[in-house]
Order: C-alpha cells, then structure tokens, then sequence
C-alpha cells in the first residue's frame, strides 16, 4: 500500500501569490498532477491541514478546486490556517467527522488503518489536544489494538528548532504521548505545520513531518532570529507499507519545475567511462 502525504499547500486566491511571493496555489496544481501518474499508483493520499493560507471563501474555492483534480481518495484535517467550517462545506467528503466540535475520524477501507486528529483551537496558531479529543482517540484505538494504524494531524506533539512553530506550542502533547504509547500498533504520526521532511522517533513510534507546498521554513536551532522561510520546488512524502508489515519512507520531488533529471545510470556511466 501507497500513502502520499501533503501538508501546507497555503492556497491563494486566483490571480494572487502566497504572502505576495509564493505560487502556491501553482505548485499545488503540479504536485496533485505528479502524485495521479506516480507508477505504481498510489492508494490514499492524506493532507495534514493548512490547505489554505487565509480561508477566504476566494481560497477555499480554488482550493476545492484544485483537489477536484486529485484521482487519488483523499483526506484531511484542519491547520491552523484553516478553519472547520470551511473544510465541512467546500471539501465534507474529505474529512467524514465522527466527534461533536471537532473533525476527528477514522479510515478503515485499507490495510493501514488512518485515525484523523484535529489539532486546532481556531485563533491560535499552536496545538491542543484536549480530554475530549484523547478520550475519543483512546476509544478508538483500544477498538483495534493490533491493526497497522497511523494517526494524521496538523501540528506536531514536539519541538523541530524553528522559531515560528516551536514557540507556538502544543497544548496537551504529554497526554497526547501518554495515549499513544499505550499502543505498539502506530506506524507514524502523520503532521505539517513545521514547513520542513523531517523524522523524529517519539513515544515508540515515529513522528513525520511533510515539507509544505512551496515555502519551506528555515532551520535555525539556535532560536535566536525570527523564523524566514525559503520558496522551493514542491514535494510529498510517500509511505509504502510493504509485504512484511514494514513502513518505508521516502520523500518526492515534483520534477518539472526548476530541477532536471531524472537521468538513467546506464547511460550516463557509458559517458563518464568514455
């Protein structure tokens, strides 16, 4: 099984750019179109929130229609940039809520069971995750405590050394690893928000984090400077849990933009040689 993982597409409005800089809303188009002719085909692509940079109803709908394109079954949950009632009326199909308030659910058509978090308090940029939501998550994974599952939310239980989200904060992240450690079953914490592919192991399991779409944030581990962000060519990470019951992560570039290649070795050795 094939899992693609997107996160902070930050959409603009037509004719407009991400903080006046970015194409982001382009860089999405290309990513989507990327992930449909991927060989072998991917099976579920899930989008851990910020889908749009300012949810204006302008974002939303380019948004809605720019994964009106993705021929992939997708998911998503909130980013901070986001808000719950847009995601529920111009993508409700993608995020199939089961508690009251919040958009927390489960995905059981395929081998990797997916159990959605929303992460969100709408007006703060950091996370929470209160008793309701983890109650709610222990509940469900006591259901299944043996199947392969994999969680997906928008902000990321620990610290990265970016200014930005580090001081953000996450509201809840020791229960949060309190529920999750009870449990050997959990491939990855699937989450955005930090802009940057990174891994980090965390409470027995493995935390991934997805570049975001077109404007990655800078590493500065000293903390010391306000956080800048880079605009880069778009990428996706794509999980592949193989026969043996493994996870290999890997992370893709969208060719076709600014880097060349891929080249064939064969070839190019025949050259070097000559």
């Amino acid at each position: 099984m094939l899992v693609a993982h997107i996160s902070d597409s930050h959409v603009a409005e037509y004719g407009k750019k991400a903080y006046g800089l970015a194409p982001t809303s382009e860089y999405f188009e290309k990513c989507i179109k990327h992930m449909n002719s991927f060989e072998p085909k991917i099976d579920l692509v899930l989008i851990t929130g910020d889908i749009c940079g300012n949810p204006t109803p302008g974002e939303s709908r380019r948004a809605a229609d720019i994964l009106s394109t993705l021929k992939i079954p997708y998911y998503t949950v909130p980013g901070n940039h986001d808000t719950r009632d847009d995601l529920l009326k111009y993508l409700p199909k993608s995020c199939p809520t089961e508690l009251d308030g919040f958009i927390q659910y489960t995905v059981e058509d395929y081998d990797l069971r997916v159990i959605a978090l929303d992460s969100v308090t709408e007006g703060m940029p950091g996370g929470t995750l209160c008793k309701k939501r983890l109650d709610w998550l222990d509940a469900k994974l006591a259901e299944q405590p043996q199947r392969p599952t994999m969680l997906m939310l928008h902000h990321p239980p620990i610290k990265y050394g970016v200014h930005e989200t580090d001081t953000d904060g996450f509201i809840g992240s020791e229960e949060f690893g309190d529920v999750v450690e009870k449990y050997s079953n959990i491939t990855r914490v699937l989450c955005g928000h930090v802009h940057m592919s990174c891994h980090a192991g965390w409470r027995n399991t493995v935390i991934s984090t997805t570049a975001a779409i077109g404007m990655q944030l800078v590493l500065d581990l000293t903390l010391k400077k306000d956080s800048a962000f880079s605009i880069q060519p778009p990428s996706y990470q794509l999980h592949y849990h193989n026969a043996d019951g493994e996870i290999i992560s890997n992370v893709i570039p969208v060719r076709g933009l600014d880097t060349p290649g891929p080249f064939m070795f064969e070839e190019y050795l025949k050259v070097e040689s000559k």
